[in-house]
């Protein structure tokens, strides 16, 4: 019997989720954003985004984000011969599960 409370005692503590820190949750958040904004269809292979900073508030189904974010085009300006590399702030709201993201523009 002891046996027995012991194992489901360790099953309960495995099984609880534990809340992501400040950090994980920032990385997480990059990460979704970097990955939404690098397989858009209309930029694949053209521009490279680089997510470099995240400030997010935590509603109750979702993350509202702000991003600031570079953006460097992989060709050269066809006219000027110069690549195009400007850095900005995007918005966007994130699910909790770091699935979905919709910008806001």
């Amino acid at each position: 019997m002891n046996y027995f409370i012991f194992f489901f005692c360790l099953f309960l503590l495995a099984s609880c989720k534990q809340p992501l820190t400040k950090e994980k949750t920032e990385s997480k958040l990059m990460e979704s954003m970097s990955n939404y904004l690098n397989n858009e269809p209309k930029s694949k292979g053209k521009i490279n985004f680089t997510v470099n900073s995240v400030a997010y508030f935590e509603d109750k189904d979702a993350y509202l984000c702000e991003f600031k974010v570079r953006m460097l085009a992989l060709e050269r300006d066809k006219f000027t011969g110069i690549r195009i590399d400007t850095t900005g702030i995007m918005k966007a709201k994130i699910t909790k599960n770091f699935s979905s993201v919709n910008r806001i523009y």
